[in-house]
């Protein structure tokens, strides 16, 4: 009723006969409990439930909105950084209040979007029109999007305001001097075309804020990095579950799912990839239909309840380019598993380094359990290199920009996500991560064609190069015993 003195819905409506219309086709209004957003107690949200009344079914788009995430604050911080570099930075979020129930709904399909709810003053269906977007349908965010990017461009192009918006929530880092003036012309903006801002998530400029589910702050700029990482609030929202989890012992395929996604979004706010080879055991319960605990899922619990109150946050850097530049290759030969790597770095003087290694038996017989005189692991030998060159030669790579070439795309493609479609992949992975935030390395991984890779020879035995000598590579002296677990508990879930 609120929404009607509001003029957002026309209504109620006692009978279905006393709507203007021939034909309806309607959809139930329902509330859901959830802890929405950083919310530690759980809460009721209304839903206009489109999946139900099956109208998203019918729904097509020919475009997608692209909501500002982590990853996208991260490249505004350093866009504002890089143009006024001696300046310190100051921000601040603002959020359009029941932002769907602002924008308006198509006039010609007001039919096809009868609201049902149940009255409980009268005790029968009460019947409403809507006028705006509805929450839970398809197209709404699309639909709303389009103005709230609109929004963004006017205010850019009027005032010069570097703004992002995810969907509501509109994000701004300026200068100090700047910042002031710029929310009050956005705050001007929104009066002139209407906008209704919510005073309580519209606070005023400041050097750290909280916003789309992270705390930016920018307090150290711009003699040092701003730094994002996960609020307090969703931190001991997920400790409260993962908690829960482990007293209950009972993870059901949907509180899976819900989980994943609530850890994988917190990751967005740390260090490199560390910490998403441990979502698997999540991701493979969520398409389970059981919900009994295992020793891979009681190890994983583990491992966030003790990770989410120690992680590193993630810094922004301004100027990678004035970081020492290290470039390395790696190349794995499939017969004997031998691993070549070779490092080239100012900080080397007598030019580059050069290792080799033959991955030991037992380390194969955990990769390749199949009992097969071939062993089937090249994924896995290639995959180990940048391993390798980090435990062979970590003061070379401690806070560098670090550049890897790797001449297999699975491997590759696992090193860049953080995580493998196969659970020895994920320790691979996750341990080659783990020392990546120890030495506060920059990385990016690439792929080079075997014909170009230097060390192609080198993962055969050949020692020819630039080198002048080649070093024995080292692995971690606990990947064998964490491999051995990953195996024992993967053996837990299969039976």
């Amino acid at each position: 009723m609120t929404e009607v003195d509001r003029g957002v819905l026309k209504g109620p409506f006692r009978q279905a006969s006393d709507l203007p219309f021939e034909e309806i086709a309607i959809l139930p209004r329902h509330g859901i409990w959830e802890e929405h957003g950083d919310a530690v107690e759980a809460s009721v949200r209304c839903i206009d439930d489109m999946l139900q009344g099956e109208h998203n079914a019918t729904v097509g788009t020919c475009s997608a909105h692209r909501p500002t995430d982590p990853d996208g604050l991260v490249a505004q911080v350093r866009s504002v950084r890089r143009r006024f570099p001696k300046a310190r930075l100051k921000g601040w979020p603002c959020d359009l209040e029941k932002a769907y129930k602002q924008v308006p709904g198509d006039a010609r399909r007001l039919a096809l979007m009868i609201i049902v709810i149940w009255n409980p003053v009268l005790l029968e269906p009460a019947y409403f029109i809507p006028l705006c977007q509805l929450f839970g349908g398809k197209s709404p965010p699309l639909n709303f999007a389009r103005y709230a990017g609109w929004l963004c461009e006017v205010a850019g192009t009027l005032f010069a305001l570097p703004l992002t918006h995810c969907v509501d929530d509109i994000i701004c880092v300026e200068p100090e001097e700047l910042v002031e003036s710029g929310h009050i012309a956005f705050k001007l903006l929104c009066a002139a075309t209407g906008w209704s801002i919510s005073p309580s998530k519209a606070p005023p400029p400041s050097s750290m804020f909280l916003v789309i589910g992270v705390e930016l702050s920018l307090t150290g700029t711009p003699e040092s990095e701003a730094v994002l990482k996960s609020s307090a609030k969703r931190v001991a929202q997920l400790l409260k579950i993962l908690e829960n989890l482990k007293r209950t012992a009972k993870l059901t395929p949907g509180m899976a799912s819900s989980l994943t996604g609530k850890l994988g979004f917190a990751l967005c706010a740390c260090y490199g990839r560390f910490g998403r080879a441990k979502l698997r055991p999540f991701i493979r319960r969520a398409g389970e239909n059981r919900s009994g605990m295992n020793a891979q899922i009681q190890s994983a619990t583990e491992f966030w309840l003790s990770f989410l109150i120690s992680y590193m946050p993630r810094p922004v850097p301004m100027f990678l380019e004035d970081l020492e530049t290290v470039v390395s290759y790696s190349d794995g030969e499939g017969a004997k598993a031998g691993v070549g790597v070779a490092v080239w770095s100012s900080r080397l003087p007598n030019g580059p380094l050069a290792a080799f290694l033959e991955v030991p038996e037992y380390i194969r017989q955990l990769w390749d359990k199949g009992g097969k005189d071939d062993y089937n692991d090249i994924f896995l030998v290639e995959a180990v290199g940048p391993l390798a060159v980090l435990e062979t030669y970590p003061n070379v790579l401690r806070n560098c920009l670090w550049v890897h070439y790797i001449d297999n795309v699975a491997a590759q493609y696992s090193l860049i996500k953080g995580s493998s479609s196969i659970t020895c992949g994920d320790v691979v992975v996750g341990e080659t991560w783990r020392r990546i935030q120890r030495l506060g390395a920059h990385v990016y991984f690439d792929r080079v064609d075997s014909k170009a890779n230097p060390v192609d020879g080198l993962s055969r035995g050949r020692s020819e190069g630039p080198w002048r000598q080649v070093d024995r590579a080292r692995l971690p002296g606990d990947l064998e015993e964490r491999l051995r677990t990953s195996t024992n508990e993967e053996d837990c879930v299969m039976e």
